[in-house]
């Protein structure tokens, strides 16, 4: 009796092994199936046979189950994937196919691909050298896996879910080393899309993982460099941002965005000695360029804009509470480099409405004092009392032309409206006073 009862308890084991092995048969059948017929209702057994397979104890481990569940899922993403791109086409009367294209892949849910990716490089490396981890390799499953996931990674950044695009450049990246995919440029733009990812994500320290490897890699040029500075500045780690520009410098010295990312550094310091010669050695590799976009004209034009408001300050200088500073002793020296500057960066683009506006303030605040020392006179000095105010006017009207220029092209600016109407209360332009008023 007890050989019996042995006998029947093991051919209860083997009922139940090969029915789990059934399960995983019948999903790869269910999946050929789909794959002849295109119907999605044996996709859905296929898939309901292999998520069985994949939690019960005898099969969740072999590579077979990982195998053909990966390639399940794959089916699954891509027949989700082709829906949407029918139902965009269809929406936009079948006018652009890459758009509907794209259109897809923002829409469609990570999960079903990602799983397909973990199950094929499970196989791999399960049995590196087996049948199966070859199947795996396969052009339709991981590299396919790999293609959409390099879609799909993009969008969500550009979306703003950054975590999210995180975790699929982190995917790729694991697929690539798989598919020793890791010497191309694509892997390494890949790492440089997980870096930038992280950094929206705010997720410092895999960031800095990713920005030290481009760096290591010498990849991107000063890009890691300027990244890691402009991370550690929003950290208030002064120590950290100097020594990445140093390095930064030291590998990349006529890198013309390291040197205005410097110069900016320097500026949030008030070292302005040390930014000037930064800007000016900006100017002429600026200026030397073959380019003349518009980029380039915006890019020259808000160069001498800085060089013109490190002078305005050194003509202006205000203590840490923006109280003002007494005059200096290179105060008409410092005037006319201000002046020079917004004036090179204005014939460099008229319309810019920030230098409009700084170079009109620059005249203004010469003015302003003149105006206070007029006020404070003895009222029997009226002599003295009416030259000042002649020159204040004279600076008054000097700025309003810049002032007109920028409140034409921004009357909401409600610093400089003021700044304009002072000027023409000062200068009796009462017609045009009241014109700003209706």
């Amino acid at each position: 009796m007890k050989k019996v009862a042995v006998l029947l308890v093991g051919g209860a084991i083997c009922l139940q092994v090969t029915a789990q092995n059934s399960k995983v048969t019948s999903a790869k059948m269910h999946l050929e199936s789909y794959s002849s017929q295109q119907d999605t209702s044996e996709l859905a057994l296929a898939k309901q046979s292999i998520d069985d397979a994949a939690v019960n104890e005898k099969t969740k481990d072999e590579p077979k189950t990982y195998l053909y569940r990966g390639e399940v899922y794959m089916a699954y993403f891509t027949q989700h994937l082709s829906d949407l791109v029918s139902k965009a086409i269809k929406v936009s009367g079948a006018k652009n196919a890459n758009q509907a294209r794209s259109d897809a892949y923002s829409n469609i849910d990570t999960n079903t691909i990602c799983v397909a990716a973990n199950c094929f490089m499970k196989v791999i490396q399960m049995v590196p050298n087996d049948y199966y981890a070859e199947e795996a390799k396969q052009g339709q499953n991981l590299p396919t896996c790999l293609i959409h996931l390099e879609n799909k990674a993009p969008r969500e950044y550009s979306a703003g879910r950054y975590a999210s695009a995180l975790a699929l450049y982190q995917k790729i990246l694991q697929v690539s080393a798989l598919l020793n995919k890791t010497t191309d440029s694509a892997y390494k733009q890949n790492i440089e899309a997980a870096a930038l990812s992280a950094d929206a994500a705010n997720n410092t320290a895999v960031a800095l993982t990713y920005y030290q490897k481009l760096i290591d890699l010498k990849y991107g040029g000063a890009m890691p460099y300027r990244s890691l500075m402009n991370m550690y500045n929003k950290q208030n780690d002064s120590a950290k941002v100097w020594d990445y520009m140093e390095k930064g410098r030291a590998m990349y010295p006529n890198d013309l965005s390291m040197i205005i990312t410097e110069t900016n550094f320097y500026l949030t310091r008030h070292e302005y000695d040390k930014a000037l010669n930064n800007l000016t050695s900006a100017i002429k590799q600026v200026e030397a360029s073959p380019d003349k976009n518009k980029q380039h004209t915006e890019l020259l034009s808000s160069l001498y804009q800085n060089l013109g408001g490190i002078y305005d300050r050194k003509a202006f200088p205000k203590d840490a509470k923006d109280n003002d500073l007494p005059k200096p002793a290179d105060f008409d020296s410092a005037f006319a480099q201000a002046d020079t500057n917004y004036g090179n960066a204005l014939a460099v683009n008229p319309d810019n409405f920030d230098v409009l506006k700084a170079r009109g303030a620059l005249y203004f605040n010469r003015a302003v004092p003149i105006i206070k020392q007029a006020n404070e006179l003895p009222i029997n000095a009226t002599d003295k009392y009416n030259k000042l105010m002649a020159l204040a006017k004279v600076y008054f009207l000097q700025a309003q032309p810049y002032l007109e220029r920028a409140y034409k092209i921004k009357p909401g600016d409600i610093e400089n409206a003021n700044a304009l109407k002072n000027v023409y209360a000062t200068t009796d332009q009462n017609d045009k006073m009241k014109a700003m008023q209706k």
